[in-house]
């Protein structure tokens, strides 16, 4: 067995075992109604998601039809645009100060809309058919719905357990993504490295501050849901990318380093983003506390 092909199995069982951990464990922590509650928020609501599931989308293909960008590059940010409601939109958001209920309730709905969404926009996107389609959706049910499914059972067997088996999902679902990250640039190392010394590293930077600028500027009245949308717009669901990825782009490795260069790069800049948006949310807290006192 050559050292590509152990990367490649290695990245197949630790994609599937992130994409299991994280839907399992949305199943444990989430009751039947407080899922339904999620989709209850108002227009608040409304917005970010029409931020994230239309606005973002139509954009980056707007981008990618007009710019001459490589096909295999191409195919791969629309996968990760296509894909909202990444995990660690949640951390993001601690690390931004913003509301930590609202963005639970937001990536909840976002992972689970996009079980349509994703095959809705590749449909429109890319020249799938009806088989291809088919192939999509059943691949994000066994994968997200299924585990989902699962994980809202356990919960009413585990009760007072479910929160420990939670915390072990948690840690599942970080481990094997260091494992997925790590395997995915060995395996796909070379794509990687041209993908990072050409444009498309700036075009993938500029979709993430104008997706930062749109989550902003449509997040709400309050600064916290603001910040709250901005960072959750930037980060995608690299895994449900990668999972299409690896079912229908096998043969194309640029698709796959596009993705897994869009999903590290959404780590870096949504982290630095939210440390800035903490920062200035601390002074001017001590600044208003200062002009009270002053008062």
């Amino acid at each position: 067995m050559s050292f590509d092909q152990l990367f490649q199995i290695t990245y197949n069982i630790s994609l599937a075992a992130v994409l299991w951990a994280t839907s399992l464990r949305m199943g444990l922590v989430l009751s039947p109604k407080e899922l339904g509650d999620s989709f209850l928020r108002g227009r608040m609501m409304f917005k970010a998601l029409f931020v994230n599931l239309v606005i973002i989308p139509l954009g980056v293909w707007f981008l990618t039809r007009n710019l001459g960008i490589e096909p295999g590059v191409a195919i791969g940010i629309l996968l990760v645009a296509s894909a909202a409601g990444g995990p660690y939109g949640l951390a993001a958001s601690q690390l931004a100060q913003g509301d930590m209920a609202y963005a639970v309730a937001l990536v909840t709905v976002l992972q689970l809309t996009r079980l349509v969404t994703i095959p809705f926009w590749l449909g429109i996107f890319l020249p799938f058919g009806p088989a291809e389609i088919f192939q999509i959706i059943a691949a994000l049910v066994l994968y997200i719905l299924l585990p989902l499914a699962l994980g809202l059972v356990l919960r009413q067997f585990l009760k007072a357990q479910r929160g420990k088996w939670a915390r072990r999902a948690m840690r599942a679902t970080v481990l094997f993504l260091a494992i997925l990250v790590v395997s995915g640039i060995l395996l796909y190392r070379e794509a990687l490295a041209a993908l990072v010394l050409s444009w498309t590293m700036l075009l993938i930077l500029g979709i993430q501050l104008i997706s930062l600028g749109l989550g902003y500027l449509f997040g709400g009245p309050k600064t916290a849901s603001r910040r709250t949308v901005a960072v959750t717009a930037i980060v995608r669901s690299s895994a449900a990318a990668l999972l299409i990825a690896n079912e229908m782009y096998r043969a194309l490795p640029f698709v796959t380093a596009t993705v897994v260069t869009y999903g590290l790069a959404a780590i870096i800049v949504s982290t630095i983003a939210a440390l800035v948006m903490a920062r200035a949310g601390q002074a001017q807290s001590e600044a208003q506390s200062i002009n009270g006192k002053v008062e």
